[in-house]
């Protein structure tokens, strides 16, 4: 009887030292060096899902009990472009740092990014420069990774703008559209992650063209698609004013077809273009086979 209970107790000890209960098994893990401080999260210690086709990803130590005390968040698009990387340090003053508003991928990387949406598992590495909002000469060096195994997908409220087009056989991918209109000028603006903006401009809300092919020609202004490169120095602002200094321009010529008109609250205008980039006489960039949902 004796023999039992020694038994019984060893094993009840055992089992209490082996616990491999999926509780205590790591699922998610954000590590990173900022001005070569190391950080490491684990688990619900950050926040990561995706969103209306975007990624986010956010930390905060506010509520933790480490000396550092900020915020980090991650905005990506599902194929691994950046939108926005931003670090607020709150033990310096709020500083706030951000990716370059324009080019981003010139002085951060996305490397090995892997989102699989059927196993929900994502991720990629990252290094780059962060600038300090409307001082550009003040950097953080950041580098890490981000591994979710159990990556979750938040039901979009809205139906997102979409834009795609190869520009010279490479895909242009875009991070972010934005809608500015004025009296009689209605523009579409699609940013990459690269030096890259692509506008529709019209002299009508999309939405109030009629569906058919409008072609344009060098000189035209509206009824256009057009491309720009982005010339200037890398920085983050508040507010990301588009400057005619910082981007380089072109003669274009080309067709815009609207297709398709959808009504309700939010109308959804289908359609495509093709058209030609030049600089002078020479021809720069062929644009083949743009859709876009705007």
């Amino acid at each position: 009887m004796y023999k039992i209970v020694i038994f019984i107790i060893l094993f009840m000890f055992l089992s209490c030292g082996s616990d491999d209960s999926p509780t205590n098994s790591i699922t998610r893990q954000l590590e990173f060096a900022i001005d070569n401080e190391r950080n490491t999260f684990i688990n619900n210690q950050f926040y990561a899902n995706e969103n209306c086709n975007e990624i986010f990803i956010s930390v905060s130590t506010v509520s933790l009990e480490l000396d550092s005390k900020f915020l980090l968040e991650i905005s990506l698009n599902k194929k691994g472009n950046i939108n926005s990387f931003s670090f607020v340090d709150y033990s310096d003053d709020n500083r706030l740092y951000r990716t370059a508003d324009f080019n981003p991928s010139q002085t951060f990387l996305i490397e090995n990014f892997k989102l699989d949406e059927q196993l929900n598992s994502l991720y990629f590495e990252f290094e780059g420069t962060l600038y300090e909002i409307d001082t550009p000469e003040n950097t953080k060096r950041i580098s890490g990774a981000v591994t979710v195994e159990d990556f979750q997908s938040i039901d979009c409220s809205f139906t997102p703008k979409e834009l795609d087009v190869v520009i010279n056989q490479e895909l242009f991918s875009k991070t972010n559209v934005v809608g500015l209109s004025s009296e009689n000028e209605f523009r579409w603006i699609a940013f990459s992650d690269n030096d890259i903006k692509l506008e529709l401009v019209t002299d009508k809300d999309l939405s109030d063209l009629s569906t058919g092919v409008y072609s344009f020609a060098r000189g035209d202004i509206t009824n256009i698609v057009s491309i720009e490169k982005y010339i200037g120095q890398p920085k983050a602002t508040h507010i990301k004013l588009l400057k005619d200094e910082d981007w380089k321009s072109y003669e274009y010529e080309g067709e815009l077809i609207i297709s398709k008109q959808i009504d309700g609250i939010d109308p959804i205008t289908n359609g495509s273009f093709n058209f030609k980039v030049f600089e002078g006489n020479e021809l720069v960039y062929e644009i083949t086979n743009g859709s876009f949902s705007l």
